[in-house]
């Protein structure tokens, strides 16, 4: 019986995804990688659709967005236009938290189950944003 060669084997490893060196990667909010697990890098990737409510609005330039809305989830990383200026790309831990900062407005959130529940707030503004989850694009 002839045995695969190394080169065959590891044709076979990467083909099929079982080699546990095998490693993706994230960005973290400066560009920086981190190294995810084909499997961890995917478990909140797809949509979540639900509500988007602003609780407090004490400034002309709070967001105005509410209602129904959708956000994704691709690589492991949820990408959030919170305002014209303020773009989050907050990558999801494995535990499925969230938390990034921009300039004086704080992120904090979680996928749980297929529940995304995030809070946006600066020292003018605050939003509440509950979803679930809808569809994947993997």
């Amino acid at each position: 019986m002839n045995r695969p060669s190394a080169m065959t084997s590891a044709a076979i490893c990467l083909l099929l995804a079982g080699c546990g060196s095998a490693r993706q990667t994230a960005f973290d909010l400066v560009g920086v990688e981190i190294p995810l697990t084909a499997l961890e890098s995917r478990d909140f990737n797809g949509s979540y659709q639900g509500t988007i409510h602003q609780a407090s609005t004490n400034a002309p330039t709070c967001p105005t967005e509410s209602g129904e809305n959708v956000i994704m989830v691709g690589d492991g990383v949820l990408w959030y236009a919170y305002s014209a200026t303020q773009l989050f790309t907050v990558p999801v831990l494995y535990d499925g938290t969230l938390s990034a900062k921009s300039g004086d407005t704080d992120l904090v959130g979680r996928i749980k189950g297929n529940n995304l529940r995030m809070t946006i707030k600066s020292p003018q503004c605050q939003t509440n944003i509950a979803m679930h989850y809808v569809y994947n694009h993997s």
